[in-house]
C-alpha cells in the first residue's frame, strides 16, 4: 500500500505558486507539503505563508523534517548545486526540466532512483489517452512519430518518444537542416525560421521534428499535427483553426481482420480542463478518466493532471523501492540534446553519430 509522503520544495517562484503548492495542498491525502525553501526571505516566508506551510532555512532543515522527496523547482543555473546537496544529504531529488547540465547526468548514475526529472508534457490527458490506446495494441507496435509543427522544443522530443513501443531505444543518428523565409504580416514581414530534423534510433525506428514559431502565430500555415504510426494503424492529433487545442482532430484507424477501421473518440472537455476521453474498439472500450478533478476540491487543467501524475509515480516509486524512475534525468538530458543536434547538424550540414553530439 502506498503511504503519504512528505514533500518539500526548493523554490518559490511562478510554477510553485501555479502548480506545486496547489497541487501538494489539494492532495494532502496523498502528500504531505511539509514546506519550502528559497535563496531570499521574504519569498519563501511570503510562499510558505500562501500554502500554509513553514518556511524551512536550509535543506538540513528539511532533512530533519523527514522529507521523502525534494522538488527542485530553480533555474538551470542552481539545478546542480541544489540537487547534489540534496541527494548527498540522503533525500530523493524530483527535478524540473530542463536537464542541461551533464553533471546532474553523472549525479544520477550515481544515485539512481533518488534523482528524477519532471516534465509533465508527456502525461497531458490526451497524452495519457494515446499511450492507453497504443498499449492496447490497437495500432500495433509503433515505429515513426512526427511533430508537423504542434509541439516545442524538448517537451515535443519527450511527447514523441514516449509514443515509440520501445521508448528505451537508443538514438544512433541525428539530421537536421534548417530554412528562413521572410514573411508578411499585419504589421510588417517578420522571419519564418524553420528547423527540421530526423533522429534514428537503435530498433530502426523514427522520429520526425519540424517547427517554426511563426507557424505558431500565423493563421494562414493551417494544420499543426502530431502523428503516431504503427504497424497495424495511426493515431494523429491536430489544431486547426484555434492554435493551441489538440482535441479539434483526434484520428485513430487501425486495421482489423482485413478491414481499416476508425475509432470515434469522444470527450468531455471546458476550457482547460479534460474530464474524459474515450474511444470504443471491436476489443473494447479504451477510456481515460480525469480522476483528479473528481476527487480533489481544485480544477485540474491539462497541466496539473500532468504534474500530478508524475507526483503519484515518484511516491510509487518511493514505497515501493523501484529503481527505474518515472523520467530518467539521462532521458530528459538527451530529449533536450536532440533538439540541439538537430540544430548543429543544420550548421555542420551533415549528419551526426549519437557519439558526436
Amino acid at each position: 500500500m502506498n503511504k503519504r509522503q512528505k514533500v518539500a520544495i526548493v523554490g518559490s517562484g511562478k510554477r510553485v505558486k501555479m502548480f506545486y503548492g496547489p497541487i501538494l495542498k489539494a492532495m494532502s491525502d496523498q502528500f504531505d507539503f511539509i514546506g519550502l525553501t528559497s535563496r531570499t526571505k521574504k519569498n519563501r516566508e511570503a510562499t510558505a505563508e500562501m500554502f500554509g506551510v513553514t518556511p524551512f532555512s536550509s535543506l538540513n532543515s528539511i532533512r530533519e523534517a523527514g522529507a521523502d522527496f525534494v522538488i527542485v523547482c530553480v533555474n538551470t543555473e542552481s539545478a546542480y548545486d541544489v540537487t547534489s546537496a540534496i541527494v548527498e544529504k540522503g533525500m530523493t531529488a524530483l527535478v524540473e526540466t530542463p536537464i542541461q547540465d551533464p553533471r546532474i547526468v553523472e549525479l544520477s548514475k550515481k544515485f539512481g532512483t533518488r534523482i528524477s526529472a519532471i516534465e509533465q508534457w508527456p502525461h497531458l490527458p490526451l497524452e495519457q489517452f494515446k499511450k492507453k490506446v497504443i498499449s492496447s495494441g490497437l495500432i500495433g507496435d509503433v515505429f515513426i512519430v512526427e511533430n508537423d509543427c504542434r509541439l516545442l522544443d524538448y517537451h515535443g522530443i519527450a511527447i514523441l518518444r514516449n509514443y515509440f513501443t520501445n521508448n528505451k531505444s537508443s538514438p544512433t543518428h541525428v539530421s537536421g537542416f534548417s530554412t528562413s523565409r521572410s514573411i508578411p504580416t499585419e504589421n510588417e514581414n517578420v522571419n519564418d525560421n524553420w528547423d527540421v530534423g530526423m533522429v534514428k534510433f537503435s530498433d530502426d525506428s523514427i522520429l520526425i521534428h519540424k517547427f517554426s514559431y511563426q507557424c505558431k502565430s500565423q493563421d494562414n500555415r493551417g494544420i499543426q499535427s502530431v502523428r503516431a504510426i504503427g504497424e497495424k494503424g495511426c493515431i494523429i492529433s491536430s489544431s486547426i483553426n484555434q492554435r493551441n487545442n489538440d482535441f479539434e482532430t483526434v484520428h485513430i484507424s487501425y486495421n482489423y481482420k482485413g478491414k481499416v477501421e476508425t475509432a470515434k473518440v469522444e470527450f468531455k472537455r471546458e476550457g482547460d480542463i479534460t474530464y474524459w476521453i474515450k474511444c470504443d474498439t471491436p476489443e473494447g472500450e479504451i477510456f481515460w478518466n480525469n480522476d483528479f478533478n473528481e476527487k480533489y476540491d481544485i480544477d485540474f487543467d491539462d497541466h496539473k493532471v500532468g504534474i500530478a501524475t508524475q507526483l503519484l509515480s515518484m511516491r510509487d516509486r518511493n514505497n515501493e523501492f523501484i529503481f527505474d524512475p518515472p523520467y530518467s534525468i539521462s532521458e530528459c538530458y538527451m530529449d533536450n540534446a536532440l533538439i540541439h543536434a538537430i540544430k548543429h547538424s543544420a550548421q555542420q550540414g551533415g549528419t551526426l553519430r549519437v557519439g558526436m553530439i
